[in-house]
């Protein structure tokens, strides 16, 4: 987080929401990514998990630039904050979206007469990982957030098939895992204020992997040029969605030779 970008300025903050029936498992993830953390000494990463309104949400990245939210029964929350009855969790897809286009930049907040209040944020670093189940996410969806870009940034993964229940014990997080997220949590590119203004390192593309962005840019430009309006903008992230994600990738892949 904060520490590593691709030649163009993509980070690593990603939007996920796993969708899934009730008693499927989707729970287990987030228990994973609480007990790495944990484990690895880097719990002050994690984030509430719940936001009571988006001044809260902004000064809890405010006070953490680099950080995970880890959110239940998300669709429940977007489902709230669609209803703009509700001001003051009406705001927080609107913050999230600017948070999630911020990354490469500093971040400023609503004007306030205090000064004092006035958030100013240095290349955010926002993951939100949701959980819920699928009539409340798709109950939540509107024309409005199909057309503004807010479920453009999301990637959702739906389980479709029910696996059949196995006995499994319960296992530690292997130290492997911990050793590579404590790498990670200790790595600092130089200087010492690389906390305060942080100095990503270019994580460049091999020449297949620059080919295979250039042919998916072509594919969403031509889906988006027969798509309606809500297309159109589904389409316009993907390009920057796999980007991160092969940025994730790459880092994951081999901490020591980045590409």
């Amino acid at each position: 987080a904060r520490k590593v970008q691709d030649p163009r300025g993509n980070r690593t903050n990603l939007y996920i929401v796993g969708v899934a029936p009730s008693g499927r498992g989707k729970d287990h993830a987030r228990k994973v990514n609480k007990n790495v953390l944990f484990h690895a000494g880097l719990g002050h990463l994690e984030g509430n998990e719940d936001f009571a309104s988006d001044s809260g949400l902004l000064k809890a990245v405010e006070l953490q630039p680099a950080i995970l939210f880890q959110v239940d029964e998300i669709g429940r929350m977007l489902k709230t904050i669609g209803d703009a009855r509700h001001s003051y969790l009406y705001n927080i897809s609107t913050v999230l979206m600017k948070l999630y286009s911020s990354a490469d930049t500093v971040f400023h907040g609503k004007a306030y007469a205090d000064h004092q209040r006035n958030a100013e944020i240095d290349q955010p670093c926002v993951v939100l990982y949701g959980l819920t189940v699928p009539e409340y996410l798709f109950d939540s969806l509107t024309v409005e957030n199909l057309s503004d870009g807010f479920l453009a940034r999301l990637m959702i993964f739906e389980v479709t098939d029910n696996p059949r229940r196995q006995r499994v014990p319960q296992r530690p997080v292997p130290h492997s895992i911990i050793e590579a997220a404590r790498w990670w949590g200790d790595f600092i590119r130089s200087g010492n204020l690389a906390q305060q203004h942080p100095e990503p390192v270019v994580v460049e593309y091999t020449d297949e992997a620059g080919m295979l962005f250039d042919a998916l840019a072509d594919r969403v430009e031509a889906e988006a040029e027969h798509g309606d309006l809500p297309a159109q903008t589904l389409w316009a992230r993907v390009e920057e969605k796999a980007c991160r994600l092969a940025l994730v990738y790459a880092c994951s892949r081999d901490r020591e030779q980045l590409v």
